[in-house]
């Protein structure tokens, strides 16, 4: 695998045509929150100390030049042009985490076999603080994607995987590990990507053991159907996108607010995230004081949306437990948004003077 150096740069939003939604939104947001009360929520992410637990994952991205259909099978002939690796999973959201945070504590799953290791640790941002746990008879999973290498577009993805989950000896070794952990961190972020990592032992032990609790359960292509947030029995925060929120629920179509409503029924949460991609975000507060905030996707250049989802997760884990107001979470997290999916996967993290630099931008300082 190649690594090239991150060349992605962050488009300049102080001249970009804004929507009248985005342009009403933002005056709206401008009256009830200061560029310096937002600057100073991002800066007040810098003492903390977050712990992130989930499954090891590299992206690995194969880029080719079309050619055309193959003469003799209905499939689509590339032409090599070059191969990317990133770090993704657990160890993308450690990564964004730590540009924000003063420490990061990681425990990550990696395969017994082929674990890539050497090459985990060499990315990891060195104020993390990195664990493991090695899954027997696995590889470090890999999830490999073959792209148009003008356009970006995806054409087939591959996965190295083993799905099943951790077995009894390897579950109580993992527990082992996360004990002192979850003594020494208050805040808990648990990215469960459905790959194996965690069973509803591992689940219930985080959800009871857990400071502060932020979980994503990830609906994706292997594990779809099979794996929805209402394994966790509880969490402070719980974000999620709609499809998730929606497999939850058994929902596909019905209103958004209401499908909300149904997972907080289920789930004991203080505060719950639903991204939408293009439709932006919406956070609903729980706890008896039932609140919902709709921010507009505020993303000017829309390249590879692998990874965003888990920039955002990361950033608005930190700031809401840091008691940042919700309304101001979300529309944080959707500029953090708007930076991820500009950068081809996790070529490159979401960093904090980005991150200041497009919030100024987008509020109207220079």
């Amino acid at each position: 695998m190649l690594i090239y150096e991150p060349m992605d740069q962050l488009p300049n939003n102080s001249y970009y045509p804004k929507s009248d939604e985005v342009s009403s939104y933002l005056k709206q947001f401008s009256g009830k929150y200061s560029l310096d009360y937002v600057l100073k929520s991002i800066e007040g992410l810098s003492s903390l100390k977050a712990l992130v637990i989930g499954e090891a994952i590299i992206d690995d991205y194969h880029f080719g030049n079309i050619l055309g259909k193959s003469a003799k099978e209905p499939i689509i002939a590339l032409r090599y042009a070059r191969e990317e690796s990133y770090l993704g999973g657990a160890l993308a959201i450690a990564n964004h985490l730590a540009g924000f945070c003063q420490e990061v504590g990681l425990l990550a799953m990696l395969g017994e076999k082929d674990s890539q290791e050497k090459f985990v640790r060499r990315h990891l941002k060195k104020n993390i603080k990195p664990a493991f746990v090695y899954k027997e008879h696995s590889p470090t999973i890999v999830k490999r994607r073959f792209l148009e290498d003008s356009t970006f577009r995806k054409l087939l993805e591959l996965y190295f995987i083993n799905s099943n989950n951790l077995n009894d000896r390897q579950t109580k070794a993992l527990i082992k590990k996360l004990k002192p952990l979850l003594s020494r961190y208050d805040l808990v972020i648990c990215a469960d990507f459905g790959h194996g990592m965690f069973n509803s032992y591992s689940r219930d032990f985080v959800s009871k053991k857990a400071k502060f609790l932020s979980v994503n359960a990830q609906a994706n292509a292997e594990n779809f159907g099979y794996h929805t947030i209402s394994s966790y029995p509880r969490a402070d925060l719980l974000c999620l996108d709609e499809r998730e929120i929606r497999l939850e629920h058994q929902d596909k179509s019905g209103d958004i607010d209401d499908v909300a409503k149904g997972v907080f029924n289920k789930i004991k949460a203080n505060y719950m995230i639903v991204t939408r991609g293009a439709s932006g975000s919406v956070g609903y507060q729980g706890n008896g004081r039932r609140k919902i905030f709709r921010v507009p996707s505020l993303a000017t250049k829309d390249i590879d949306r692998v990874g965003a989802g888990d920039a955002f997760f990361a950033i608005t884990s930190a700031l809401i437990y840091n008691n940042v107001p919700l309304e101001a979470v979300c529309f944080i997290g959707n500029m953090v948004g708007a930076i991820a999916v500009s950068i081809i996967g996790n070529k490159k993290s979401v960093t904090k003077k980005d991150l200041v630099d497009f919030i100024k931008n987008t509020l109207g300082q220079p």
